[in-house]
């Protein structure tokens, strides 16, 4: 004969460590989520065993015996790995049913009753094809671009010396001379060795053709 399912986790979660010590008939001190208690599982003479009642465990720091509530009451009862019958006890110490009593069936869960009829479902009905939607009428001659809100200016040219628009024409003369003004028509310097030997010699050539 099968035994009746139960859900553990369910006493587990309803089930009330305050219950449990007062069915046993177990002083617990302090106030709060942790109480102290004498340990009930070897001879203790001051209090080594601590519960915390929201989280439903216990530990004793003196014999090392600790785990939940379910296992406290199969240690109560003298059989610590029979926990269906610390779960039946723990159930009717806190007023708890049991799964069988909330209505779950006492065989296997979600086993289907025998001989049930199989119902043909239904085709699902296909659905239409989507048209591509039409392209709007400037798609077809391309994109097009939004009208310019400023009016487009040209970038500003540093200013020529006179020497360089005399000899505009010329560019084989209107290079080095090109080369060495910094936009007010004065002749400038590069910043690295090799530039300014560079410009020293194109001073010296224009000096020259001056004279």
């Amino acid at each position: 004969m099968s035994q009746p399912f139960i859900d553990f986790a369910f006493v587990k979660e309803n089930a009330s460590f305050e219950r449990v010590l007062d069915h046993y008939k177990i002083v617990a001190r302090g106030t709060g989520p942790q109480r102290s208690l004498s340990c009930p599982f070897h001879p203790d003479k001051r209090p080594s065993c601590r519960v915390e009642l929201d989280r439903k465990i216990f530990n004793c720091f003196a014999c090392g015996i600790s785990g939940n509530i379910l296992e406290f009451v199969a240690r109560m009862e003298g059989d610590a790995e029979d926990l269906r019958s610390a779960a039946i006890k723990l159930a009717a110490i806190c007023g708890i049913a049991t799964a069988a009593a909330r209505g779950k069936p006492a065989g296997k869960a979600g086993q289907a009753p025998p001989h049930s009829p199989k119902v043909a479902r239904a085709p699902k009905p296909q659905a239409e094809p989507k048209s591509a939607p039409d392209a709007p009428p400037e798609a077809a001659d391309g994109p097009t671009n939004p009208p310019l809100t400023f009016r487009a200016q040209a970038r500003p040219i540093a200013p020529v010396s006179r020497r360089a628009r005399r000899l505009g024409r010329d560019d084989r003369r209107l290079r080095p001379r090109v080369l060495l003004t910094r936009g007010d028509g004065r002749p400038g310097l590069y910043s690295d060795p090799q530039r300014r030997r560079r410009t020293r010699r194109l001073r010296r050539a224009l000096a020259r053709r001056r004279t």
